[in-house]
């Protein structure tokens, strides 16, 4: 194995063929490499993504959007799952991304949405995802459920499950704070239905 080519995987976890192909003068020393079971292909393959064969396959998928989509923000049932405010298996990472971009790519599913709605965005790890994703928040994230329908089953649990794990019951003031604001930017109605939930128990 290549010294720094290890070096990179070991810090970024993934690397595209372009890079490892700077790297080593030629692309069929990646392919070596492969064939030699040093590295292994990122599915879906065809992506030209490679990385270590210890690198969980959802870790290396999360670290490529990172390296390689820096404009990218988790968002939808991705997002949901993630904060276990959702039930959804992740089979496809689904983004956010300023609607005067555009991305084609196997392994995500872009939304293209207008830049005002991307905002409470943080960075965070998460046990089935060890490295640094750009995410929203747990209660921007909210939204991601409201927009299935606010009497959906996917909402009701969303809000549910986030009094369950985030909300600080004995004082939720910041956090209401941070639901309110999600409310007067994209004009919807989260902190009334979290604040019943309460009320309800």
């Amino acid at each position: 194995m290549d010294e720094k080519i290890k070096k990179i995987l070991n810090k970024q976890k993934v690397i595209s063929l372009a890079d490892a192909t700077k790297v080593l003068g030629n692309s069929k020393k990646v392919y070596r490499l492969v064939e030699a079971q040093m590295l292994k292909q990122v599915h879906p393959k065809g992506m030209g993504l490679f990385t270590l064969l210890d690198i969980e396959e959802g870790e290396a998928q999360f670290a490529a959007v990172t390296k390689y989509f820096p404009q990218c923000v988790i968002s939808g049932i991705t997002a949901l799952s993630l904060y276990r405010l959702g039930d959804d298996f992740i089979r496809e990472i689904h983004v956010d991304i300023p609607n005067s971009t555009n991305i084609t790519n196997t392994l995500i599913r872009a939304h293209r949405v207008h830049p005002k709605k991307i905002f409470d965005v943080e960075l965070r790890a998460f046990p089935n995802v060890p490295i640094k994703i750009k995410i929203y928040s747990p209660e921007r994230t909210l939204f991601e459920a409201y927009k299935q329908g606010d009497s959906s089953e996917t909402y009701y649990k969303a809000i549910k499950k986030y009094r369950r794990f985030f909300l600080d019951k004995k004082k939720p003031a910041v956090q209401y704070e941070k639901i309110r604001r999600v409310d007067e930017i994209l004009g919807v109605r989260i902190l009334r239905d979290i604040i019943m939930e309460d009320v309800h128990g």
